[in-house]
């Protein structure tokens, strides 16, 4: 009895434990991961960015969750909203648990934090907030500091002009004092500690020197160099000049008969030096530092067969100029050189065929030669010659008649081009015409279109004068265009002109603008204030009259602070090169 009770029960556990295998829950099985805000597998955020997890598991409902990161439990809730503040490598999985406690771990990957890239709070100048761009003197050093505001910064970096500066790699750039003016274009980055960069801060350095903006005044038949600058209360920097900051006179036995100025140089025009060289001398535009004497074979008194009549200068770039001059000693015969800089010092001094002959018939005497982009217009003879600068050759002319001188040519506040023509004069019956013949007829303006070269002419009236006759033949009108009104500037026919003439542009209306207290020396210039500067001479010295272009006064306060500077030259103005 005892054996079958024991059978019994026997059986009936096996049952039991039959039973319970069978009703037991599966482990979960992932069967999806989401991840919201990241990728999946090599996942990548940076810090306070929030990424979210979840899973699924299709084969059995989960009854807890425990997300896990870095061995440590963050959350127990179905979505794991994950917002590192620290930078930082963390291992993110999650415990996944059935209802009978059955659980399976799933690794969801390793989740790289970084920093957001650096953000630039500030840069100072000098301890000063910077503002772009940075205005500094000639001869001052720069210190240049950046701050960052939101992260921790591995490292800087600057450049210059381009170039990255290998040894500023702190936050500080510190820019040694130079004597030489210019502009320096400066970047900084900053770069986290995973190698990210923010944006670059790009600003511009301006070392200035004293003659940056004003007005240049030079003597043609001496050795006269100043300079005056009209901001503020106005300051005269006295003759002589290029010799109190070089040491040095210009080397030239007649003085300066020019000026240009191209990518911040200053070039000098001197047309014989002690070495009986013709010459242009290369200077810091702000500083008049020499830099460098450009000469040539050929560019000499002799071989132009001339004293010192090296008249105008252009600069075509760096290793190029046009210089008009006058073969006197050859009956002033005129024309254009083309003066060019060799790498091997070898420069050459040659003439434009198509420029050169009798001054005011084949050959220009005067005229400024004007950029209408890579061409010069210049007055030629009877004639305005249009040359390509790339090949140095004329490639067209707009004529006028034989018996008249384009005087010169300026371009107007409008864009268009304004030669002014003589009018007619017998230029074969009087061979000494040039200096000084009065025309038979008034003068006009020919008003030039920048394209087509297509022109319309204006003839000159004054009312209560029978005609206007303007400067011509060795002497020129010196035209000058107005920068803050639509009108030119006209110097009156004679070797003792006195009077200016107004003409203007839009309705060709032309009166006597101003008559100077001595004669009309070289150019004049007009300045964006509204003001007109006329060097006037008594043939030993430049005296500067200034007159308010809107209605004429004279404006003697401005006139009492500029000096006067020896010999019978012009003015030009830093304002007329900036494009």
């Amino acid at each position: 009895m005892m054996k079958k009770l024991l059978f019994c029960f026997l059986a009936a556990a096996l049952v039991l434990t039959s039973c319970s295998k069978d009703d037991s829950l599966p482990l979960p099985e992932v069967s999806k991961v989401e991840i919201i805000g990241a990728t999946e597998g090599q996942m990548k955020i940076t810090t306070g960015q929030t990424v979210g997890f979840s899973v699924e598991c299709e084969n059995v409902a989960i009854d807890r969750y425990e997300w896990i990161v870095n061995e440590k439990i963050e959350s127990e809730s179905v979505r794991f909203d994950f917002t590192p503040a620290q930078r930082g490598t963390y291992d993110i999985s999650v415990n996944l648990y059935n209802a009978d406690g059955g659980v399976t771990t799933k690794q969801i990957g390793e989740l790289q934090v970084v920093d957001p890239a650096p953000v630039i709070a500030s840069i100072s100048c000098n301890d000063e907030a910077l503002s772009d761009p940075v205005e500094v003197a000639v001869g001052t050093a720069v210190k240049l500091t950046v701050e960052v505001s939101n992260v921790e910064v591995a490292s800087y970096v600057w450049t210059i002009d381009g170039d990255t500066v290998e040894t500023a790699t702190g936050a500080t750039l510190d820019i040694p004092a130079s004597d030489r003016s210019g502009s320096l274009a400066v970047t900084v980055s900053a770069v986290n500690l995973d190698g990210i960069a923010s944006e670059d801060s790009a600003f511009t350095v301006n070392f200035n020197g004293p003659y940056k903006n004003g007005l240049w005044i030079f003597g043609s038949t001496a050795g006269g160099l100043g300079f005056f600058d009209p901001s503020g209360e106005g300051t005269f920097y006295e003759d002589n000049l290029y010799t109190t900051v070089n040491g040095e006179s210009t080397g030239s036995t007649n003085g300066i008969n020019d000026l240009s100025i191209y990518d911040n140089k200053l070039y000098i025009l001197i047309p014989n030096n002690q070495s009986n060289r013709s010459a242009v001398i290369a200077c810091d535009a702000q500083t008049l530092k020499k830099e460098k004497i450009i000469t040539a074979e050929g560019f000499d008194p002799a071989t132009l067969q001339s004293s010192s009549e090296i008249y105008n200068l252009q600069v075509i770039d760096t290793s190029k100029f046009y210089v008009l001059y006058n073969s006197s000693n050859a009956n002033n015969q005129t024309g254009i050189g083309v003066l060019k800089v060799a790498p091997d010092g070898m420069n050459t001094f040659t003439t434009i065929d198509a420029t050169y002959g009798a001054v005011g018939v084949d050959g220009p005497c005067y005229s400024h030669m004007i950029k209408n982009g890579k061409y010069i217009m210049v007055g030629n003879g009877n004639k305005i010659a249009v040359i390509d600068t790339e090949t140095d050759q004329v490639i067209r002319t707009i004529d006028v008649d034989e018996d008249r001188q384009v005087c010169d040519v300026v371009k107007g506040r409008d864009g268009k081009f304004y030669a002014v023509v003589a009018g007619k004069i017998d230029k074969t019956a009087n061979p000494f015409w040039m200096w000084g013949t009065t025309a038979t007829s008034s003068a006009s303006v020919l008003t030039i279109d920048p394209q087509t070269y297509a022109t319309t002419e204006r003839t000159l009236a004054i009312e209560g004068l029978p005609m206007v006759s303007v400067g011509n033949g060795l002497y020129g009108c010196m035209a000058c265009a107005s920068a803050t009104s639509d009108e030119l500037f006209i110097k009156q026919e004679g070797y003792s002109a006195t009077q200016i003439y107004r003409y203007d542009c839009q309705t060709g209306k032309t009166s006597v603008f101003a008559t100077t207290s001595r004669s009309l020396a070289k150019y004049m210039t007009a300045t964006p204030d509204g003001l007109l500067y006329v060097p006037t001479t008594d043939f030993y010295h430049v005296y500067t009259e200034v007159y308010r272009i809107s209605d004429g006064t004279r404006m003697t306060g401005v006139e009492s602070r500029i000096g006067k500077v020896a010999g019978d030259g012009g003015i030009v103005s830093t304002y007329s090169f900036a494009e």
